[in-house]
């Protein structure tokens, strides 16, 4: 995927927040949920790839294929920070 992708956007934040650069991971984030469309297939229509399934941790390894650490590290970062 590429460094625009969500997938990459939210591994940083992942790994920041663990990191303990709080401030950075949640900016990271949340300019990923606002400006990264990658699941819209048109414009106004639906998002499949939204922030909020980063919040199914089936749905990180099993259809995002996210190493099972780095999908832990994503529930974390989520459940600490208050943005699931």
């Amino acid at each position: 995927r590429g460094p625009a992708s969500i997938d990459f956007r939210a591994a940083i934040a992942a790994l920041e927040w663990k990191h303990g650069d709080k401030d950075q991971a949640t900016k990271i984030w949340q300019a990923a949920c606002e400006n990264i469309r990658s699941g819209q297939l048109r414009e106004g229509g639906p998002l499949y790839d939204s922030c909020g399934d980063f919040t199914d941790i089936d749905w990180l390894t099993k259809i995002r294929r996210w190493p099972p650490r780095m999908a832990d590290l994503m529930m974390s970062f989520l459940s600490e920070s208050g943005l699931a």
